[in-house]
């Protein structure tokens, strides 16, 4: 009965859209389930060779890392976190993740997780920041082009983009220009910026082309 009840439980477990897994105290993988898998892009043999934080985003294994080290510590029984995976193809998606402790004989001896994807709504939460911020910015702006260089540099820093530039339509609406708005992080743009100041484009040629007739 206790094997029949168990095979149950763990077809319901890898059948289930929620990412679930275990890990022991440091943090390596005991368990996976197809759907974390999947979601990982690795085998389940290779990710029982990982810890959790090998697939995390390497600039927050550390705050993630502390984290869990705290519930460890102080026996915290459930804790809920969004943490971004990094795949094996390189992919950067969200999870929430509620995590419980495994206790045997009152010593922590694991955790047992199970999350589910937030990519979608954490994008649409950092688009709503960047576009509150953008109007706070034009509506402090002097003229256009100030608000529209605080634009540039508020999308690059938000994306990691090393180059903004805007283009406009010209003084006929004919053509669309290299607008005097730009941000650049690095010195090496001015040549690109430079050779682009001597194009131009018409409705639907090039991207700006395409993209003008959508707004």
């Amino acid at each position: 009965l206790l094997r029949e009840s168990e095979q149950k439980y763990r077809q319901v477990i890898e059948q289930a859209i929620e990412i679930i897994y275990t890990t022991d105290i440091n943090g390596k993988f005991t368990y996976v389930n197809s759907a974390a898998s999947n979601a990982a892009g690795y085998s389940m043999d290779e990710l029982t060779e990982l810890t959790y934080l090998d697939i995390i985003l390497p600039d927050h294994r550390n705050e993630v890392g502390k984290f869990y080290i705290r519930q460890f510590l102080e026996k915290i029984p459930a804790t809920y976190r969004e943490v971004p995976f990094l795949s094996k193809s390189g992919s950067v998606k969200w999870f929430g993740q509620n995590v419980t402790i495994i206790v045997e004989e009152g010593t922590v001896v694991g955790f047992h997780v199970v999350a589910r994807d937030v990519t979608e709504r954490k994008r649409t939460e950092e688009e709503i920041r960047l576009l509150e911020s953008v109007t706070s910015a034009i509506s402090d702006a002097d003229d256009f082009l100030s608000a529209l260089n605080m634009v540039l540099r508020m999308v690059c820093e938000k994306t990691g983009w090393v180059l903004g530039q805007a283009w406009i339509p010209s003084s006929d609406g004919a053509v669309l220009e290299c607008s005097p708005a730009w941000y650049a992080t690095v010195k090496d743009a001015e040549i690109f910026r430079k050779n682009t100041l001597q194009f131009k484009f018409a409705t639907g040629i090039g991207l700006p082309g395409r993209a003008w007739p959508r707004g």
